[in-house]
């Protein structure tokens, strides 16, 4: 090593003793005087971080949670699109089935009207049309279970597309479906709507018209008797409605079956809640006994003729009493017999209504009132002297302007809308909302439904009266009676 090599070290070496440099610095020259390579400076050591805010710290981590929240809900909704899409697909399918069939039963109903035009002999043809509106009664069953299944699966219920189904079947299909749905589930239909359709809304008078649009007819009667007299005091329109409407038969159907469900006779449960002559005429049609005549097949002539003079000596303002002659004829009568006896009424007396005598004769306002005013026993009356369409329309008008004493909310008795809509089947109802804009021109049905009732109630009888009836089969035998 040269002696300015040394010397050159030893100087460094000094400045190191001396502070001046480091020994990094004094390593790094002596390398380079050496001609060595330079030795690999350490990383120097990082700085400690001050101590975290801890409001800062959980405003961060209140961030993150809230971001990962957000991701999960963008993927979410990307499922549920994916769903949406799909569902829609499968209704343009399913709808272009059914209107597939639909063509066909129209394409079979126009044969079936030629060949009657023409005065063929189609008892094969008839055959092969029945069996095929009853395999697309039983194709619409299996759909309407699956829109049923759509539009009550996951949070919340898809009321509109629910009521779409409900309100354009039959009596008889919607029974199909419910048993379609309990078939494919175990378990019935109705609880599960009404579990669905209450929520939130417990006044909401919907699942009370839902449960009478599933429910059998006759099984509804029996019901709607037990309501009418359960609890304090007694739902007079409700009791006249069912006993002085129905036919014996119905009437002994339901008579039969309210002490098997309630544990109580029918005719005991009746006496126990109302007096007078009033209770003796509900009385006798719990007892009428049901006869050959329920048909359209009235009583002989000679028979009407008697009852028809005898109705009229009672209605005479010196008569002992008005009622009984009609207690006599009313309760065992059947439809054909009470047309034919408004019909013989009015050729024996110079066009005379016997509907209209009993509805202005003031002896029967003196016997016994309703709550309302109205007189339940002219009211039991007139129930079974008007055609069954036209107290069904009555009983809608006084429905629509019951007031808050008729249980209602907004002035309606929804319960009595339901009654009506919902026991009857669809084309019965498309009668008496069209019997109803004739009794009440000035106020037509569908103005009035849009005006006084509420949200999907309205829509549901808006539907069944006025919607479209996709069960409607009837133009088959009306063309083949002509």
């Amino acid at each position: 090593m040269d002696p300015a090599t040394v010397q050159a070290l030893r100087d460094t070496k000094q400045l190191l003793d001396d502070g001046i440099i480091t020994e990094a610095d004094f390593e790094a020259k002596k390398a380079e005087l050496l001609g060595q390579p330079a030795p690999e400076t350490p990383a120097a050591e990082p700085e400690p971080e001050p101590p975290a805010d801890p409001e800062e710290a959980a405003l961060r981590a209140a961030i993150a949670g809230l971001e990962a929240e957000l991701t999960a809900h963008n993927e979410q909704n990307a499922y549920y699109e994916g769903e949406n899409a799909q569902i829609e697909q499968e209704n343009a399918q399913l709808d272009a089935e059914i209107a597939q069939k639909s063509q066909e039963v129209e394409e079979l109903k126009g044969q079936y009207f030629q060949a009657v035009a023409e005065g063929l002999k189609l008892g094969k043809m008839h055959q092969l049309l029945a069996c095929d509106i009853r395999q697309i009664n039983a194709f619409n069953c299996g759909r309407d279970v699956e829109r049923i299944e759509r539009a009550i699966a996951g949070w919340g219920t898809n009321e509109r597309m629910l009521l779409d189904v409900l309100t354009a079947r039959s009596k008889e299909q919607l029974l199909g479906i419910a048993q379609e749905y309990e078939a494919k589930h175990g378990k019935a239909l109705l609880p599960v709507l009404k579990s669905e359709l209450s929520g939130f809304l417990w006044d909401s008078p919907l699942p009370y018209l839902v449960r009478c649009l599933l429910t059998p007819s006759e099984d509804l009667d029996v019901e709607f008797l037990h309501d009418s007299m359960a609890g304090w005091g007694t739902n007079d329109g409700q009791l006249i409605e069912v006993l002085g409407t129905r036919s014996a038969f119905e009437l002994k159907y339901a008579s039969d079956n309210f002490k098997e469900k309630y544990g109580k006779d029918l005719r005991s449960a009746v006496d126990g809640d109302t007096s007078g002559k009033y209770s003796e005429l509900l009385l006798a049609f719990v007892d009428a006994i049901p006869t050959r005549r329920e048909g359209d097949k009235p009583e002989d002539n000679d028979v009407i003729e008697m009852y028809a003079t005898s109705i009229h000596d009672g209605l005479e303002p010196d008569s002992e009493d008005c009622v009984a002659p009609l207690e006599g004829f009313l309760p065992e009568a059947s439809a054909a017999d009470i047309r034919a006896l408004k019909k013989k009424y009015a050729e024996l007396y110079g066009g005379e209504d016997v509907v209209e005598k009993v509805r202005t004769d003031k002896r029967f306002d003196s016997m016994w009132e309703s709550e309302n005013g109205r007189s339940n026993l002219r009211m039991l009356l007139l129930s079974r002297l008007h055609e069954p369409v036209t107290y069904g329309a009555i009983v809608i008008d006084h429905a629509l302007k019951a007031g808050f004493l008729g249980g209602g909310f907004d002035g309606v008795d929804e319960k009595a809308l339901s009654r009506v809509l919902g026991r009857h089947d669809k084309n019965f109802v498309f009668k008496i909302a069209k019997r109803h804009d004739e009794l009440f021109p000035d106020k037509p049905l569908q103005g009035r439904f849009e005006k006084s009732l509420k949200g999907d109630f309205r829509a549901a009888c808006l539907g069944i009266c006025f919607g479209a009836n996709e069960s409607d089969l009837s133009g088959v035998g009306e063309a083949a009676g002509e």
